[in-house]
């Protein structure tokens, strides 16, 4: 399930250190927060990175937000996930 963002319900993305994957919080309502990284392709893609920067936005104009994350570990690399 993609992450849903709205101004009423956000998800929040936090980035850690090199070998630990970010922490992708889906809002469900009622201030629970649930890490949804560990089952998701975010997950994966950020486990062996150092993220710095991250942010959501509309990568391919789909309609879903994707993420942006920058990577310390590589000067070439950084991590981008698309919503499916």
């Amino acid at each position: 399930m993609p992450p849903t963002t709205t101004a009423a319900a956000p998800s929040v993305l936090i980035t850690n250190f090199a070998n630990q994957m970010a922490s992708l919080y889906h809002n469900e309502g009622n201030s629970l927060f649930v890490d949804e990284a560990p089952q998701s392709e975010v997950g994966r893609a950020t486990l062996v990175t150092l993220g710095f920067g991250c942010f959501f936005f509309d990568y391919d104009n789909d309609g879903w937000p994707d993420i942006f994350v920058a990577d310390a570990i590589s000067k070439t690399r950084s991590s981008a996930c698309r919503s499916a």
